[in-house]
């Protein structure tokens, strides 16, 4: 939840693991004349969106996939980056990638030099029919000019 420092009333840092802690300060009165009604609440429905979505279409292993596609000399620090995750959860994606069969990790002097099985099926049994390639061109043919994998907004 993302809260606006102005609406709190304290603001502290818990000691153990360093997640920002915010209590809310209490309505004025005149807030609570609100056309939400006693609550003081505006409806869920005409609130701003001021924080990312919760779930996304592609998967995480989906845009390390896409990325390593179109970058097979990437870093695993580049996977990371460009999917938005730590360095250690890109390379559990990958190593689950090179497992299921949808990624070869060859090591050429310090790197791995990736492949993408493209004539491999989608797991999901709806899907099966399809293949990485078909699925892969696609989200190639939506967003063509970026360096990076497509992401939810």
């Amino acid at each position: 939840m993302q809260i606006n420092i102005s609406d709190t009333k304290q603001v502290s840092m818990c000691s153990r693991c360093g997640m920002v802690l915010a209590r809310r300060a209490e309505r004025a009165p005149d807030d609570a004349a609100s056309p939400a009604g006693d609550s003081g609440r505006a409806p869920r429905d005409s609130r701003p969106r001021t924080q990312p979505a919760r779930w996304a279409l592609i998967s995480n292993h989906g845009a390390a996939l896409a990325y390593v596609a179109r970058h097979p000399d990437a870093t695993l620090r580049q996977v990371a980056g460009a999917v938005g995750v730590t360095e250690r959860s890109a390379t559990a994606m990958l190593r689950d990638l090179r497992e299921a069969g949808y990624v070869d990790a060859r090591r050429v002097g310090r790197r791995n030099r990736y492949t993408v099985d493209l004539n491999r099926p989608l797991r999901r049994a709806a899907y099966q029919e399809s293949t990485v390639g078909e699925l892969l061109g696609a989200l190639h043919a939506l967003a063509p000019d970026t360096q990076e994998p497509a992401r939810a907004i």
